[in-house]
């Protein structure tokens, strides 16, 4: 017999006798299971619905949700399980939509002033309390889902998905990597380089920012985002308007350093996002093999295909007036269009994240087996996009994963 068939076989023979041993000590009686909890459901009854891509509200209609998906939409009455602890939700013909999304956030660094973020005494954890606090309020205003695109908000959103607190989807990006000088170089004057003078800026040690020069401090700083759990990966390439030492017209990042970044992401079979402005730091990046590219407003026509994210930062008075920026796109689309956008259209980049997609079942859209992250507006919002402005008061009913979160319609 071979030593690899004697340590198998030593090693099934200590498993039998664990096992036997383990019911010698437990007796043959069989353990008592509490019984399973009932499965939750809600039947949404008389509403219209925009399904996330069409032009037209449906037939009034009845809508059950099971657990946290979708289960069946019919203009007939619906039986629902007779198992399940139920919800009844009059809608009242009013408008059920999927939830709004927004492709670039910072859900951290926007509760926080600038002066808050850069203050030498800061405690991480206030810092970070504010960001749990400002997820649940976007959550509030009717965004189920964001892509968080810099900042440390791997604990909120672990806290948020495992029911520890309130709030919304969250597609983390981690750390922003970015060249000395770029765009997520962030220090104060007083702060040195870290490759020179051997100490962290502020910003890198509470998880903001990576500077990494050259293609194995790119690499170094993507795996680590990777390894944190990061949907996706955000690079700077170009200048920028929110920091001091980076104009708008400048390219950062070498053909290579870029390079590395997507060949460190590609292997975890997911995806850069670069922060560019101008056509040159723009054809870098695509060149290098991004995939999607933040902001470009230097670009022309024929480079564009649009997303839709606020990106705010920094004013956290600011943040109230997310929803005021939808009802702007009217120059541009049709407000059928625009609700499109913001709902359907955005949730496609997040199949772009592949397995690393922590949420994997259908976003944006309202139909069978989609998750439940629903809004009931208290009108059309295709015939009055203003509806969609005033959350507080038009958004009758949010609901995210099955879970009511809102709800004005109860007695």
């Amino acid at each position: 017999m071979t030593p690899m068939r004697r340590l198998l076989c030593l090693t099934l023979l200590c498993l039998t006798l664990s096992a036997g041993l383990a019911v010698a000590q437990t007796g043959a009686a069989p353990a008592t299971t509490a019984p399973p909890p009932k499965p939750t459901a809600v039947l949404i009854e008389n509403v219209r619905v925009f399904d996330g891509r069409s032009e037209r509200l449906s037939a009034p209609s009845n809508v059950l949700i099971v657990g946290n998906k979708i289960h069946s939409i019919s203009a007939a009455p619906i039986s629902p399980p007779s198992e399940a602890t139920l919800t009844r939700v009059a809608g009242e013909g009013r408008t059920l939509m999927p939830g709004l999304i927004d492709n670039h956030v910072h859900i951290v660094m926007t509760a926080s002033t600038m002066a808050q973020m850069s203050d030498p005494g800061a405690r991480f954890e206030q810092i970070e309390a504010r960001g749990a606090e400002e997820a649940r309020q976007t959550l509030l205003r009717g965004f189920t889902t964001v892509r968080d695109l810099g900042g440390p908000v791997f604990g909120i959103k672990k806290s948020i998905d495992d029911g520890l607190a309130v709030g919304l989807r969250i597609y983390p990006s981690g750390a922003m990597i970015s060249q000395t000088s770029g765009h997520g170089d962030s220090r104060l004057p007083s702060e040195r380089s870290r490759r020179f003078f051997g100490k962290p800026s502020l910003g890198e040690e509470m998880g903001f920012s990576f500077i990494a020069d050259g293609r194995d401090e790119v690499l170094t700083a993507t795996r680590e985002n990777l390894r944190y759990g990061a949907t996706q990966i955000k690079v700077h390439a170009g200048g920028g308007a929110a920091t001091a030492y980076d104009p708008l017209d400048v390219t950062q990042y070498t053909l290579d350093e870029l390079k590395a970044a997507v060949e460190a992401a590609d292997d975890w079979n997911t995806y850069v996002t670069v922060h560019a402005y101008n056509a040159k730091s723009v054809r870098r990046s695509v060149e290098a093999g991004v995939k999607v590219i933040e902001h470009g407003q230097l670009l022309d026509e024929a480079t564009v295909k649009l997303l839709w994210g606020t990106d705010f930062l920094f004013n956290p008075e600011q943040n109230k007036n997310q929803n005021k920026d939808i009802p702007k796109l009217r120059q541009w689309f049709t407000p059928a269009e625009v609700l499109k956008l913001v709902t359907y259209d955005n949730a496609q980049v997040f199949q772009l994240s592949g397995p690393r997609n922590p949420y994997p079942g259908k976003l944006g859209v309202v139909e069978p087996g989609a998750y439940a992250d629903l809004l009931l507006v208290d009108g059309d919002p295709l015939a009055n996009l203003d509806l969609v402005a005033d959350p507080a008061k038009n958004f009758v009913l949010i609901m995210k994963d099955g879970r009511i979160y809102k709800n004005l319609l109860q007695p």
